[in-house]
């Protein structure tokens, strides 16, 4: 299973991804691609637009925390949290995902 976790304080955001999905084998698993294709525009947010605290990006867990003061870059990590939640709510069984603070 994925565990996702999603905490935002005013303008702090803390995510951290662990585990895998195994909802299909290896190269075949639509769950972990849709996480990563997610996770990997979430890296890219982070890296441009956000005043970056802390990175980790590795196989298997990925955990960022920074800063996003700009409202249109808080509704880009907003959005794309509601993809993660909307994973957990169609595979339930291979995706669990808990939010702080997020108004998604």
């Amino acid at each position: 299973m994925t565990s996702i976790k999603v905490d935002q304080r005013d303008s702090h955001f803390t995510i951290e991804i662990s585990g895998h999905a195994n909802y299909a084998p290896k190269g075949q698993d639509i769950v972990c691609a849709g996480i990563s294709l997610l996770s990997f525009m979430i890296h890219k947010i982070v890296l441009e637009e956000t005043k970056v605290i802390s990175d980790i990006f590795e196989e298997g867990f990925c955990r960022f925390a920074f800063v996003a003061e700009d409202n249109l870059t808080q509704e880009k990590i907003k959005t794309i949290a509601s993809g993660y939640q909307m994973l957990s709510e169609v595979y339930p069984n291979y995706v669990s995902f808990t939010s702080t603070d997020v108004e998604i």
